[in-house]
């Protein structure tokens, strides 16, 4: 791909990247026309037009950027495209996006909640209708041998393979970009990659993940899965490790992740549904052939009772909802004080 978008002319919006002292240039009429939140984003008080001749603050490298109302309640998720952010940047210093004049006014969005591999390989999709998804970090064990590829090293090999098209990039961070920027079909291009890529010892660290906890759509994906092979799953050394840190409460809305696979789990033949008070008081009248009912549940929802502000027992069933997947208007953005 071109490096048109690394270019400030012929473009009127700078997305800037502090973290990475690095941008991505292009014109506000593409945007506003590719994404309705960019249309409403571009005529607000959330970007600032650059007068020229524009002269850019240097910043100091590793330096934080200033936090400001605009993000400062964006939820912070952990991003395997950092890891091609520094890829990218190794081969591509960021000197080489530095510029100390711009001859021409420009509106300017500050980029702190996304990579840039991310928002670049998202641009150029909009433009051209391509985008190349990278490897699950799930898909790879950290008990494997020194001589297996990794995630980092599948991505350079596609890049070497043909360095213009742009770096292979998370589907997660993909999806959680096109569901701020309200891009349906990629929402939907990503969600299907998800699906191809869920593993039997992957799928239990992508359930519990903090995009499985704050986005009902991936996190249907990934229970559909679960509940089609529970008892291959179940009985991973996966499903252990993270069965443990759910016990140990160290998995933040792990909660209702558990609830919902407890109501979609089939009780076999002969067996009827159960109050979850009648079933912590009487074990033993749940399926024996259930592993994630016997093994995971029950203890979950005894350590749950524990803390009632947290877990609503109600007669019938559990009442505790899920975070709402709608990210806030603010979500990747800040007001540039500069």
């Amino acid at each position: 791909m071109p490096d048109l978008d690394l270019s400030p002319s012929p473009h009127d919006v700078r997305l800037f990247f502090p973290t990475r002292e690095a941008d991505l240039w292009t014109e506000s009429s593409f945007l506003s026309q590719s994404s309705p939140y960019f249309k409403t984003l571009l005529s607000s008080e959330f970007t600032e037009t650059v007068s020229v001749p524009a002269k850019r603050p240097r910043t100091r490298r590793n330096s934080s950027p200033a936090s400001s109302p605009a993000d400062a309640d964006a939820n912070d998720f952990e991003d395997s495209d950092d890891e091609t952010d520094n890829l990218y940047f190794k081969a591509h210093p960021p000197f080489q996006h530095e510029r100390d004049e711009l001859q021409h006014p420009y509106k300017e969005v500050k980029i702190t909640k996304t990579a840039f591999t991310t928002y670049r390989a998202v641009l150029a999709y909009l433009r051209t209708g391509y985008i190349a998804f990278a490897p699950l970090s799930c898909t790879f064990s950290a008990d494997v041998n020194a001589d297996a590829p990794t995630r980092a090293s599948r991505i350079e090999a596609t890049v070497s393979s043909d360095p213009s098209l742009p770096y292979p990039v998370s589907p997660k961070s993909t999806f959680r970009l096109a569901h701020l920027l309200e891009l349906e079909e990629l929402h939907h291009l990503c969600l299907a990659n998800l699906s191809k890529q869920l593993t039997i010892n992957g799928a239990p660290h992508e359930l519990f993940s903090d995009t499985s906890v704050c986005y009902d759509s991936w996190r249907k994906v990934i229970l559909d899965f679960v509940v089609d092979n529970c008892d291959a799953v179940t009985a991973s050394k996966a499903w252990q490790e993270m069965e443990g840190k759910v016990e140990r409460d160290e998995v933040q809305g792990a909660a209702p992740i558990m609830l919902e696979l407890f109501k979609r789990k089939p009780v076999k033949a002969g067996a009827s549904a159960l109050p979850v008070p009648s079933l912590l008081a009487h074990p033993h009248r749940f399926n024996a052939g259930s592993d994630l009912l016997t093994n995971s549940v029950i203890p979950l929802v005894r350590l749950l009772v524990r803390d009632p502000v947290r877990l609503q027992l109600v007669p019938v069933r559990l009442a505790f909802p899920f975070p709402r997947s709608s990210a806030p208007f603010t979500d990747d953005f800040s007001h540039n004080t500069a």
